[in-house]
């Protein structure tokens, strides 16, 4: 997949990027961003990355065993 850039308006014709949506998404999350007060005794730092996020999420989940053995898109809350 490609993503369009278009020129100017007196050119009907857009431009394909050479850039992947896959880099623009890459880039995305790789920018730092600010961890929500909830969130923060579980993340333990106050910035991260949304990909690192996600992985220390996934680790304190799979740490107190928090996910549904059964249905495993369910995640149970814990106490």
């Amino acid at each position: 997949m490609f993503s369009l850039i278009l020129r100017s308006s007196t050119s009907s014709i857009p431009k394909i990027s050479k850039l992947p949506v896959h880099a623009a998404v890459a880039n995305f999350s790789l920018r730092k961003g600010v961890v929500s007060e909830a969130l923060l005794p579980i993340i333990g730092e106050s910035e991260i990355s949304r990909a690192d996020g996600l992985k220390k999420l996934w680790d304190y989940i799979k740490i107190n065993s928090l996910q549904d053995p059964e249905k495993k898109t369910i995640i149970n809350a814990d106490k």
